[in-house]
C-alpha cells in the first residue's frame, strides 16, 4: 500500500481510531515545530535592527493640550 492510498483512506473513513488519531496529531505538531524552526526571514530581521533608532517629531500644526492646575483637573 502507498503513502497516498493510506492518506485517502484514512482521512476518508467517518471515524478515526486512537491510533490513527494519534499519527495524524503526531505529524501535524511535528510539521508546525518545523516550520517554526525554519528561519523564514531572519537576514531581513537582522538589517531592520541595524538602522538607526526611528525619530518622533511632534507635529507643528497639532492642538497643544496644557495642564491648568489652577482647574483642579
Amino acid at each position: 500500500m502507498t503513502s497516498t492510498n493510506l492518506n485517502k483512506k484514512t482521512l476518508s473513513s467517518d471515524k478515526i481510531g486512537r491510533k490513527k488519531f494519534f499519527l495524524l496529531t503526531g505529524a501535524a505538531a511535528l510539521g508546525t515545530a518545523l516550520a517554526t524552526a525554519i528561519p523564514f526571514g531572519k537576514s531581513a530581521a537582522k538589517d531592520s535592527s541595524s538602522k538607526e533608532p526611528l525619530r518622533v517629531i511632534p507635529n507643528p500644526h497639532a492642538v497643544k493640550r496644557t495642564k491648568n492646575k489652577a482647574n483642579g483637573k
